[in-house]
């Protein structure tokens, strides 16, 4: 009964981690399409006319309360992307993917994270839910703030349009002042949270071990209140809240005497 319940319980954690990939592959590609179409409308007008088709006065014109309307009308499509895929972050995608592809320290962990955030081209404002969603779901700060700063300042299409329009060597400088705040703040930044903050003292892969160790015991031993709080607390401390609340729901029933449910409930009344 039990294998058969950690069987179930990874199919449908792998079912779960499928639906998250499509899901935040659609979202992407959704994006990637708005803002590229996009791009290219822009690109054709300064092709036929040698300037932008729109005045960027107009997002400032007016009072403070008709400037901040206009400016949400014009993002508020990206802003709903940012957020779509932030929260797709956040609530589906594993720890250790998003550890195992942003947890680098220093220039190789910005350098990722430049490059993830240049394709999405999204401003400061509609990046900053992706952001978080990385940082908080294991992205270690320098390449989760590349990504936040890689996107509106490496824009790809941004880029093209600088060549287009100013001379070469002024957008020749735009575009290493932009390689230079995307790449060494990151770092420097990155550098001081590790110092400070105890959750950069090992990544979330390295983290995940004890998990893996538990379910190779789970699957060849018989569980007791000790694993199943065991596996409660690595599920929380990873950010699994579903895997935890699944051990947390089997120690309460199978074992509602034991001292570890006590010490669930507990932490359940008083969380952190």
């Amino acid at each position: 009964m039990t294998q058969a319940t950690t069987a179930t319980t990874t199919r449908d954690a792998r079912t779960a981690q499928t639906a998250a990939l499509l899901a935040l592959a659609t979202a992407v590609s959704a994006l990637f399409y708005y803002k590229w179409s996009a791009s290219l409308r822009v690109w054709g007008g300064v092709q036929a006319n040698g300037r932008l088709s729109i005045n960027p006065a107009i997002l400032a014109s007016g009072s403070r309360l008709a400037a901040t309307l206009t400016y949400f009308g014009k993002i508020w499509p990206a802003l709903t992307y940012g957020i779509v895929i932030g929260a797709i972050v956040r609530a589906a995608l594993p720890p250790t993917w998003i550890a195992r592809g942003l947890g680098q320290r220093g220039w190789r962990g910005a350098l990722v994270g430049g490059a993830v955030g240049a394709p999405l081209m999204l401003c400061s404002c509609c990046v900053t839910p992706v952001f978080t969603g990385l940082y908080e779901r294991g992205a270690r700060l320098t390449s989760a703030l590349a990504v936040m700063l890689g996107a509106p300042g490496l824009n790809i299409a941004a880029l093209i349009l600088t060549f287009a329009l100013l001379p070469a060597k002024l957008a020749a400088t735009r575009v290493i002042a932009a390689a230079i705040v995307v790449l060494g703040l990151p770092v420097l930044l990155g550098r001081i949270d590790d110092g400070r903050n105890p959750r950069a003292a090992c990544s979330v892969e390295e983290a995940a071990a004890p998990r893996a160790f538990l379910e190779r015991y789970m699957e060849v031993g018989r569980t007791n209140p000790e694993t199943l709080w065991l596996g409660v607390r690595i599920e929380r401390g990873l950010g699994n809240n579903a895997q935890a609340q699944h051990y947390a729901q089997r120690l309460k029933s199978e074992y509602p005497s034991a001292a570890q449910t006590k010490e669930l409930l507990e932490s359940e009344r008083n969380p952190g």
